[in-house]
């Protein structure tokens, strides 16, 4: 209960009142403003057969990874749910732009680097970076807006951004083996420079 005392004709209850939803405002706005996290590039991967090898502490620290991975030989394209991609307007076609994302939850999540939009690979975009608050946690890009599920790495539609993040980005099997972090890329056809 607000006691109304009086002092020179101001209640002092109201004031009270205005100063704690002000301080409430504040508090909510400040608690609530994004933690961004920016992609950082790897840039010594190893290449073991058809995986490609990072140290898990590297992913861990970092959050979201870009690696740039030496294939085997030249890729025109790649085929993926229907969707052909496009491999030669990057660096010849003789490398696999990856994204490397360690989620909330702990695992890894290994997705292609690319636009689906325009189908460039990778995605034209000046970066791609983590936003978590109390209202989401969305990997998004810099250019277009697009938004993508943190801890699924699936597209969200979202009024005013690119639509780039509903056709399936292309994914790779990811797995944590003792202190590194392994990613698969035989089920889409690639083979890695040894």
């Amino acid at each position: 209960m607000v006691s109304r005392i009086s002092v020179d004709g101001t209640m002092i209850g109201v004031a009270a009142i205005a100063v704690t939803l002000m301080l409430t405002t504040v508090t909510f706005v400040w608690v609530n403003r994004p933690v961004v996290v920016r992609g950082t590039f790897y840039e010594e991967p190893v290449n073991r057969g058809s995986k490609v090898i990072l140290p898990l502490r590297f992913v861990e620290e970092k959050r979201l990874v870009f690696v740039d991975v030496k294939l085997a030989s030249k890729a025109d394209k790649l085929v993926y749910e229907g969707e052909t991609f496009p491999f030669t307007s990057y660096r010849g076609g003789e490398y696999a732009p990856l994204i490397v994302v360690f989620t909330p939850s702990g695992s890894i999540i290994a997705v292609l680097r690319i636009c689906e939009l325009t189908f460039n690979v990778p995605c034209p975009a000046s970066g791609i970076h983590i936003e978590e608050s109390i209202f989401a946690r969305e990997v998004v890009c810099d250019a277009c807006g697009a938004k993508w599920d943190l801890e699924t790495m699936k597209g969200k539609a979202s009024p005013g951004t690119g639509s780039c993040s509903l056709t399936p980005t292309p994914r790779f099997p990811a797995s944590i083996n003792g202190d590194s972090v392994e990613i698969d890329l035989s089920t889409l056809g690639l083979t890695l420079a040894e």
